[in-house]
């Protein structure tokens, strides 16, 4: 049996449909059909397609909070939805604060960005561990506009290392937080 879902005041096919990952800015960022294939669900309002498209409920919170929203519309649209962002900052988001001496990378399941030390590459091949002990063999680096939950652990660790060495922090400001 065949869904519907109400597209502009008329009804169309569920299938012809997906719900796009909206930035502040008004530029999409990522995409969800809104009926799975083969009699699967039907993603029916931007709060059930929110909940699929985010891997956890904290993630859906912050997207929220910075101005995310999900936005119904026609697949054929896909393309150009999703042809990138050129506003300033990008997708309308500011960069995630960086502390001095290390770089935010996503590790293991990349549900939470952990904090690795500058120079880690310099390490060589082989498992990556960030400061809060988290390893694993591959990471990828972040888009500063898209990023995770940030590791408290992590965080903490470096702020505390940072206030030690007298070097700034996310304020700018030795042993300052912002």
């Amino acid at each position: 049996m065949s869904a519907y879902l109400d597209y502009q005041g008329v009804p169309v096919l569920a299938a012809d449909l997906s719900w796009y990952n909206v930035a502040p800015c008004g530029c999409a960022s990522g995409v969800i059909v809104a009926e799975m294939l083969y009699g699967g669900e039907v993603y029916t309002t931007p709060e059930r397609a929110a909940k699929e498209f985010h891997e956890t409920a904290a993630h859906r919170k912050k997207a929220e909070s910075k101005g995310w929203t999900m936005q119904l519309g026609h697949r054929s649209e896909v393309r150009e939805r999703l042809a990138g962002c050129t506003h300033s900052p990008r997708y309308g988001v500011e960069p995630q604060e960086r502390l001095e001496g290390y770089s935010w990378v996503a590790i293991r399941d990349g549900k939470r960005d952990h904090l690795l030390t500058e120079g880690w590459a310099d390490i060589g091949k082989g498992e990556v561990v960030a400061l809060c002990g988290a390893t694993a063999y591959s990471f990828q680096w972040n888009d500063e506009w898209m990023h995770n939950l940030e590791c408290g652990a992590c965080e903490k660790k470096a702020k505390k290392t940072n206030a030690t060495q007298g070097r700034l922090d996310f304020a700018g400001a030795a042993g300052e937080s912002a």
